[in-house]
């Protein structure tokens, strides 16, 4: 006598397969598929601080049979030459969870009057259905902590596609 395998049986085994393959295979680290954002410069003078917010989107997990990815953000800050200034790695912005970074004017040293400011947000996930963040730029003043900028629109950073020109 013969047996033949349903497709249902088929999809069960699949599913049931997903956990421990999930389990055993190595997932991508947050180099491999990091998205960067970037915040054109903003100038912050002195008595100001700047703060770089972020909220992952996602506010509830995705179903059990999924492996699930941390949700790694790296918050920077840095100067009108590029330098590095300040720097949070978040290992894993939970779902519905908030975070940030602060830079206080007093902190910029070598900079007179104001200081020109960019600021970046790494993401170590494309998963969107585990990792989406919202990202804000904020200046507020240190006396009263009023803030008096928000920036919201993000620029991604450039995926530079190599062209081969062709010999005429």
């Amino acid at each position: 006598m013969q047996h033949q395998i349903t497709p249902l049986v088929w999809f069960s085994v699949v599913l049931l397969a997903i956990p421990a393959a999930a389990q055993v295979a190595p997932l991508p680290g947050p180099a491999a598929n990091a998205i960067t954002l970037s915040f054109g410069v903003i100038g912050l003078a002195s008595g100001e601080s700047i703060r770089i917010n972020v909220l992952n989107l996602v506010r509830t997990p995705p179903p059990l049979g999924i492996a699930q990815i941390p949700c790694r953000t790296e918050l920077s800050f840095y100067d009108a030459d590029g330098k590095l200034l300040k720097q949070k790695v978040v290992d894993n912005l939970s779902f519905g969870r908030a975070d940030f970074l602060d830079l206080d004017r007093a902190e910029i040293t070598g900079a007179t009057g104001r200081a020109q400011i960019a600021a970046s947000v790494k993401v170590g996930s494309n998963q969107s259905f585990f990792c989406s963040i919202a990202p804000t730029l904020e200046v507020f003043d240190d006396a009263t902590g009023r803030t008096t900028t928000v920036l919201t629109n993000l620029l991604p950073q450039p995926v530079i596609v190599p062209r081969l020109l062709a010999v005429q």
